[in-house]
């Protein structure tokens, strides 16, 4: 996902935008990446909130 935020900041500086300033697109995408890599790499950062639990099949949320 951070790799379409850095797409995002990308195609903004090259191709410019119409209707908001550029700086607010690169700022949007610099949140974008922060937030997808905290996400994936962060230990309180994951995208699903269960996790196994016991020897069965059955997922515990918490």
């Amino acid at each position: 996902m951070a790799i379409v935020w850095v797409a995002l900041i990308v195609l903004a500086l090259v191709k410019g935008v119409k209707g908001m300033p550029v700086w607010l697109w690169v700022a949007f995408g610099v949140v974008g990446v922060g937030f997808a890599l905290w996400a994936g790499f962060s230990k309180r950062g994951r995208n699903t909130w269960f996790e196994k639990g016991g020897s069965g099949p059955t997922s515990t949320f918490s």
